[in-house]
This record gives structure tokens, sequence and C-alpha cells, in this order.
């Protein structure tokens, strides 16, 4: 059971930050602190509760811009602002809530991923669309 909530909460970490940070939060505590099988099972639980969430805008916003983190040192001046350029035109024109992320970011993200491979990133559920 431990391992399948941690696998599941890999996947799902910036699904979850992106519905609401302190959601984010929660998890992480709970999956710090789980002993038991049944922590275990409570964390799973939690992480599909969450699933039914809608988006909401800033933490989109916060979760793109952690993924950034991972392409800020390598990306080159142009990708850097063809990534913010997305991330303005959401900002200024994305919907408060939503049922799924904005499709330009995850464009921009998968195009830098072609480049800059990272095996983690590319396994997020958060940027599958």
């Amino acid at each position: 059971m431990k391992k399948s909530a941690q696998q599941l909460w890999t996947v799902q970490k910036y699904n979850v930050m992106a519905k609401g940070y302190h959601y984010y939060k929660n998890v992480q505590s709970m999956v710090r602190e789980a002993e038991t099988e049944e922590d275990f099972q409570n964390v799973i639980s939690y992480i599909q509760e969450l699933e039914s969430l809608s988006f909401e805008k800033k933490a989109v916003i916060n979760t793109f811009e952690h993924i950034w983190g991972y392409f800020k040192k390598s990306a080159s001046k142009e990708e850097k602002e063809a990534f913010f350029k997305a991330l303005k035109q959401y900002r200024e024109n994305g919907e408060a809530m939503s049922e799924k992320p904005p499709a330009e970011l995850i464009d921009a993200v998968g195009r830098l991923l072609e480049t800059y491979p990272s095996a983690y990133l590319e396994n997020s559920a958060f940027l599958k669309k």
C-alpha cells in the first residue's frame, strides 16, 4: 500500500498543486506522516477525492512557475520568453476555475521537454492532455 500511495502521489503531485496549494500541503503532510496501511489508504483516497475538483487559476499559475524551475538553468532566452508569454496570457485571460489545465501552457512545457527531457515531469498526470 505504501508503494502504491507514493507512486500515485508522484504522478498526481502537480494536479493536486494546481487545484490548490493547501491540498498539496495536506497530501505532502499525510505522506510524510503515514505509517500504517490505513494511513497510506487514506492518502490514496484523499488524492482520488481531489481529482473531482476544478483547477484554481492562482494555483495553476503557481504550479507552472514551479515546473519552470526544471528548465530555468537550461532553457534559452527565446524558450523562456515563449513560456512566460503563455503564462502571462493565461494570467490575463484564463478562467478563475477550470476543468483542465491550459493547453497552451501544457504545449509550452511539452516543447521544453522535447529539448530538456525529465522523466519525472513526463510522467506527471498534470501535463497529459
